[in-house]
């Protein structure tokens, strides 16, 4: 960033994107995919890799998983779909891999900031207050969900 600022080509750090930092656009965002449901369009966030994990071994770990480390020893995005609180797609074609994470706590995130307010809450805890919430989440648009299944 010095260098790009001393020579000229760069002329304040306002203008440093998000791929120069991270080497795509949109690392985190809220998205609309025309192929889910439509109760779901705005339920969805993209994440543009795999968040980081304390167990994950690798050699080069990029700046947004740097940045973002959770302290779990499984893959964070597994735990959200194994606990019930929301669906993980990958998206085909993009490296490093996205995914599309569908949570109806991204909507209406009172129930979960609730529970998450008390100390101490794993996720066993959070799965038997919170489970069936995805469930009727996509219960609401049963036709929906099969059609963007199906596809």
């Amino acid at each position: 960033r010095r260098e790009a600022v001393e020579s000229g080509s760069l002329s304040a750090p306002e203008s440093i994107r998000e791929k120069m930092v991270f080497g795509h656009e949109g690392v985190i965002k809220l998205v609309e995919p025309p192929v889910v449901p439509v109760g779901a369009k705005k339920s969805c966030i993209l994440l543009r890799e795999k968040p980081h994990a304390m167990t994950d071994n690798v050699k080069h770990i990029s700046a947004f998983r740097d940045a973002i480390k959770f302290k779990c020893n499984q893959n964070p995005l597994t735990l959200i779909d194994e606990h019930g609180l929301g669906l993980v797609l990958m998206v085909e074609g993009t490296t490093p891999k996205a995914f599309i994470i569908v949570s109806p706590f991204l909507t209406e995130p009172a129930g979960l900031e609730a529970l998450c307010a008390k100390e101490r809450v794993g996720m066993t805890q959070l799965e038997k207050a919170l489970g069936t919430q995805v469930v009727e989440f996509i219960a609401k648009e049963t036709d929906g969900w099969r059609a963007f299944i199906q596809r």
